[in-house]
């Protein structure tokens, strides 16, 4: 099977609108031209629409991809066994959802406005089910991860929250902090780090390893030269370098993390000027000796770009696939999976990941 990206399209929650409202398959076989493969769209309820108003993110498992569709409050099932016709599987009401990691059996989403983490029984694809549900003292959670028996979830209030999800009928919570001055928007955890993207323009470098006793290792940011970390969001690991998308300023950044008390970018990418107009980076994925990142917020450029980072200190723009409507389907492209990928990886990882 060649890799495909999966890309959540169209419509994005928070004041941009369009209308493609799609779950878009990429082929990636060559890196430097990506190309269209299929996709299903609409929203409203099946046999007129398939429940994929405002997909924020999705997570791939066996033959089915699981989107968070967040503007119609569905956590929306396609079977994806044909990439060139996905079909709608099922659907399952949970307001607010926005973000979505697999572990096994269980999916876990996070509700934004809802203030939930939410465990749903996946086991049979076609009847996902609510296993648990857990309403916490946090302000707008907006992202989830999983590694191992733990759940990690950042929120807009600044704060990161640790569970046990061993079983995943009886979510436990385990310990909080503050981590970062503004949101604590994305997070990707690798041993006992966590990184966090802290949307007041810092990547927080976060020991884990005490649930109670969380803390800030290290930090890198401020917007404008020469860090250009202005509200950075997708994340992803590889070996020592995590890659950001600085959302605002449009630019992925690279960052030497050997020294979590001192992170250090080493590589930048300046996506603006590479390919022109407002394109902002939302979500980033590695593979071999490229980096796939999601970008919208600015028809025609709204697409998928490949950045060849085979020399970490020299990012360049290699590729794109772009366009809102037919025949790509990427208006407002935010979430993104990748499989299969070039080293083992679990496939748990969400759209932010670790290899």
């Amino acid at each position: 099977m060649p890799p495909y990206a999966y890309i959540c399209a169209g419509n994005e929650p928070f004041g941009v609108f369009g209308s493609d409202n799609s779950l878009t398959i990429i082929d990636l076989a060559n890196p430097l031209a990506p190309t269209f493969v299929g996709n299903i769209q609409g929203a409203g309820a099946p046999p007129g629409g398939n429940y994929l108003e405002s997909p924020t993110r999705v997570a791939i498992k066996d033959n089915y991809a699981y989107v968070c569709a967040y503007n119609e409050d569905r956590f929306t099932v396609i079977d994806i066994t044909n990439p060139a016709a996905p079909v709608f599987a099922a659907s399952l009401n949970v307001p607010g959802l926005y973000d979505i990691k697999i572990s096994g059996n269980y999916a876990f989403v996070v509700t934004r406005w809802m203030n939930q983490l939410i465990s749903i029984d996946i086991s049979n694809p076609l009847a996902p089910a609510i296993a648990d549900t857990v309403v916490h003292g946090w302000g707008t959670p907006t992202a989830v991860y999983i590694q191992g028996d733990r759940a990690y979830v950042g929120a807009v209030d600044s704060t990161l929250h640790i569970f046990d999800i061993s079983d995943p009928t009886a979510i436990a919570f385990l310990g909080e902090a503050v981590v970062a001055t503004g949101g604590a928007v994305y997070v990707i955890v690798d041993g006992n780090t966590a990184y966090v993207s802290d949307s007041n323009d810092w990547l927080r470098v976060v020991d884990v390893t005490n649930p109670v006793l969380i803390a800030v290792l290290g930090s890198i940011g401020t917007a404008g030269a020469p860090n250009h970390m202005d509200n950075p969001v997708g994340l992803y690991k590889v070996g020592n370098l995590v890659y950001v998308c600085a959302w605002g300023e449009w630019y992925l950044n690279i960052v030497d993390v050997t020294n979590p008390a001192v992170p250090v970018i080493v590589g930048q990418l300046d996506i603006q000027a590479a390919m022109g107009g407002s394109p902002r980076p939302r979500e980033v994925y590695v593979r071999d000796n490229y980096a796939y990142v999601t970008e919208g917020n600015q028809v025609p450029e709204d697409g998928l770009l490949t950045i060849d980072i085979s020399n970490p200190v020299a990012p360049f723009l290699a590729g794109t696939i772009q366009g809102s409507g037919a025949p790509n389907f990427l208006e407002n492209a935010y979430g993104l999976f990748i499989r299969p990928l070039s080293t083992p990886l679990v496939q748990t990882l969400p759209a932010t990941g670790v290899t």
